[in-house]
């Protein structure tokens, strides 16, 4: 016997039987070993918990299914005893999750008991095709197999009632190790960063992926939520805030190169006695803001794409619970319900946001880049370099050339901004110059929705 073995046993009587060398902190919601007092750490338990599957659950269930095959049981036996290793699978899960079985309560084991009778349909099902003459031995062996990876799922579901009990607030589902690519539901998922505890389902559960699914769990209670949304992102400070400022102002001032007719210059990062400028457009080039320039690499709240994806998530929930709903328990098709329902409620709190919408079309520090750029242009075009775009020449140029400023571009940003700025971002609005370079930051990055439809047409003439 392997230690790794001898460990996998030990967790399961720490689960199953509350071995005596371990305990439990419910303040902590973490394991501590009673001779060492330290804490056992998270990761260690979740493999722990998923080598009981392995060393147990998918073996059994991979040589029952053969035994089936073999012709040595019946359909009803192999029925019986694959249900009985979900079981027993579901149930250690949910007891380590959990705490131990002291932990358990009658919730616990009612949500295990609502995720095993939506696992006995799918056994069932399985069961019915097979009958139907459907599946290969193959795919009979891997469809069976699946329903050994369930209990991971429980393994969550019973740890955030344990973190939430230890008053953790927060939630983040985290991609894990795949062999070949995430499904779309668990990048979506990811991308979502922190929420409120209960926002995602537990992994393997409303995904593409399913049981297949290798993601996990993260907590956090409520001052390190306080503090991780005071900063809104990571704190880059020292050498490791240099390197990634000039990363952003090379690739920002490549991408004006690559699209931009005129003379492009340099950039650099100026001194804090800016003021709260920006960035100041001179002679050859930029000089940027060194304090504005570090709160652009904090991730801007974005209530548009909050709105869009929590919907997206409600309307593929419906569509499961409708197709599905025949093979479900009654307990998972109320639970299905309730985050259908607290999906829509999540989508509408987005879009009464005061924030629905962009505050700014600069949304990392690359943008800010391409944005102070948008002012060089703007200047270029001011001071004449394009000899066939006079629209925004100072008014005395314009009426030498037998223009009137009152009808072209340049005078008339302004009221472009006041009126229709708010369709590119709030920033736009500030006046006609904002607007261009707002403008102008969007066009860089090949969207074009919103922008003034002579203004981009300015654009594709200065572009290569």
């Amino acid at each position: 016997m392997t230690v790794a073995d001898l460990l996998t046993s030990h967790l399961y009587q720490l689960a199953a039987e509350d071995e005596p060398g371990y305990e439990w902190n419910s303040g902590l919601a973490r394991y501590r070993n009673t001779q060492t007092k330290r804490i056992v750490s998270e990761t260690t338990i979740l493999r722990l918990s998923e080598n009981y599957g392995e060393k147990f659950t998918e073996p059994n269930i991979d040589r029952i299914t053969q035994r089936f095959l073999d012709g040595d049981i019946e359909m009803a036996q192999w029925q019986t005893q694959l249900a009985r290793e979900i079981k027993d699978g579901h149930g250690i899960s949910a007891m380590i999750g959990r705490g131990g079985r002291t932990q358990m309560d009658f919730a616990d084991w009612g949500r295990v008991g609502g995720r095993l009778r939506g696992e006995y349909g799918r056994l069932n099902s399985l069961a019915l095709e097979i009958t139907a003459g459907n599946l290969s031995d193959a795919q009979i062996k891997q469809r069976a197999f699946l329903l050994a990876e369930g209990p991971r799922s429980a393994y969550f579901d019973a740890k955030r009632t344990a973190e939430a009990e230890a008053e953790m607030v927060q939630e983040r589902r985290l991609l894990g190790h795949v062999e070949t690519t995430h499904c779309q539901d668990c990048m979506n998922f990811a991308a979502e960063g922190w929420q409120s505890i209960g926002h995602f389902p537990p992994p393997g559960i409303d995904s593409d992926c399913r049981h297949n699914c290798k993601c996990r769990m993260e907590f956090r209670g409520l001052d390190e939520a306080q503090e991780g949304e005071a900063k809104r992102g990571v704190e880059f400070t020292g050498d490791n805030l240099n390197r990634i400022q000039q990363q952003a102002v090379e690739r920002g001032t490549k991408k004006v190169a690559q699209i931009y007719k005129g003379d492009v210059g340099t950039t650099i990062v100026g001194d804090r006695t800016m003021r709260g400028q920006g960035g100041i457009v001179g002679e050859g080039g930029i000089r940027l803001n060194p304090d504005l320039f570090n709160a652009q690499s904090l991730e801007q709240p974005d209530y548009i794409t909050r709105y869009k994806r929590t919907k997206a998530r409600a309307n593929k929930l419906r569509e499961t619970i409708d197709n599905e709903k025949d093979n479900w328990s009654q307990v998972d098709i109320d639970n299905a319900e309730k985050r259908y329902r607290n999906y829509l409620k999540q989508a509408e709190e987005a879009k009464s946001s005061s924030s629905f919408g962009e505050y700014s079309t600069s949304k990392t520090m690359e943008d800010v880049v391409i944005h102070e750029h948008g002012h060089n242009v703007h200047g270029d075009m001011v001071s004449g370099v394009f000899d066939d775009i006079p629209d925004f020449l100072p008014p005395s140029q314009q009426r030498a050339l037998g223009l009137d400023p009152t009808k072209q571009l340049g005078m008339k940003l302004d009221t472009i901004a006041k009126e229709d700025g708010a369709k590119l971002s709030e920033y736009s609005t500030t006046n006609g110059e904002e607007y261009f370079a707002e403008a102008w930051t969007k066009y860089v990055n090949g969207k074009t929705a919103g922008i003034d439809k002579d203004l981009l047409e300015v654009f594709k003439k200065i572009s290569k």
